[in-house]
């Protein structure tokens, strides 16, 4: 029985999923939390609504059975009409949500055709595809102009014997208990992983507090599009949601925190935070330190998402890549990433 495709473009409609949304979500093992549909529906109520996004929610069915979703919004950028999939706009990874088995990647590529069909859009971003999924074996085979950008990613997994040996000494690494015995000694030290609605709302204005103070220290740009609307967003998920906050406090005052999402796989460290006037005690490592433990004694994957950054080395035994496309789909799409190219040094000929 072939699937039949249609698009969802309103609220009432994609809320109307949900039932289905959620089950599906359980059936595809391997998904990502930011699939699914609590954070998919504050994604599109808290940021993107609020920034006049146009929705366009790519939905297949098989025998009337919910079975693929992959939700989009479009926007003006400059002179073009873009489309990325639904979500607070930050660095996620894209995925296609479909049920597993032997039908996937035919489902994901009727999904990108679906949705290069019709949305309106010059060109669509896909950004941090995993290498190895469906989708990302999809768009090395895609023929359409694009631009691409290749980033390193590390994790951590316990599933052998010598992982097990490794990650035992990084989490009982002697430099790191010195700290924390330094620690101790100005007050009661405490890791937390924090449930009350109220104080997770206090942890994440601390951390965004203490991200937007790094930058303004380092001159780096803005993280988010409005910092009030990405913190709507994020006290507006819940434990029951996969959204876990997780701090390390003296004597009640944060000086590190975490949060994360937490699927049937891998807990995926996406902000975290500390406080500078303690930066020589490490309480970030020393959070995550405990926050590991959490992980490993429920046999997930401690992902520590996308980038470079030093500190990873002494944390992951994994590493993989996402790609990040930028591809044309239309006459004006082709000017947009021509032009781009020109302008990066990297014009290439492109495939017909």
């Amino acid at each position: 029985m072939s699937d039949s495709w249609q698009v969802v473009a309103d609220t009432d409609a994609l809320c109307a999923l949900e039932p289905e949304w959620n089950a599906l979500w359980e059936r595809a093992h391997d998904a990502y939390a930011t699939q699914r549909f609590a954070w998919c529906r504050a994604s599109w109520t808290q940021v993107a609504q609020p920034l006049g996004r146009r929705l366009h929610c790519v939905v297949g069915r098989s025998g009337g059975r919910l079975v693929t979703v992959w939700p989009f919004v479009t926007y003006r950028y400059a002179l073009w009409t873009r489309a990325r999939p639904l979500s607070p706009e930050v660095a996620e990874y894209t995925a296609v949500l479909t049920e597993s088995g032997d039908g996937a990647h035919a489902r994901v590529a009727a999904a990108w055709d679906t949705l290069c069909r019709t949305v309106r859009a010059d060109s669509i971003l896909l950004p941090y595809v995993p290498a190895g999924t469906a989708l990302h074996a999809l768009m090395e085979r895609e023929r359409r102009p694009m631009l691409t950008e290749t980033t390193p990613l590390s994790s951590t997994r316990c599933e052998t014997e010598a992982e097990s040996e490794s990650i035992a000494k990084m989490l009982t690494s002697r430099s790191l208990a010195k700290h924390r015995r330094r620690l101790e000694k100005m007050g009661r030290v405490e890791a937390q992983r924090v449930i009350d609605p109220a104080r997770r709302a206090e942890i994440i204005d601390w951390t965004l507090h203490q991200k937007e103070a790094w930058l303004a220290r380092t001159g780096g740009h803005p993280l988010w599009h409005s910092t009030e609307l990405y913190r709507s967003f994020l006290t507006a998920m819940t434990p029951d949601e996969r959204f876990e906050v997780f701090a390390l406090t003296l004597d009640g005052t944060p000086v590190a925190s975490c949060i994360a999402r937490v699927d049937n796989v891998r807990f995926e460290q996406f902000i975290s935070a500390y406080d500078p006037a303690y930066q020589d005690y490490s309480p970030g490592q020393l959070l995550r330190i405990e926050d590991m433990n959490w992980v490993f004694e429920r046999g997930l994957e401690y992902d520590l998402r996308v980038g470079e950054h030093a500190y990873k080395k002494d944390w992951t035994n994994r590493s993989s890549f996402a790609v990040s496309y930028n591809v044309a789909n239309s006459l004006w799409g082709r000017v947009a990433v021509t032009a781009r190219e020109v302008q990066l040094g990297l014009r290439k000929p492109s495939a017909a």
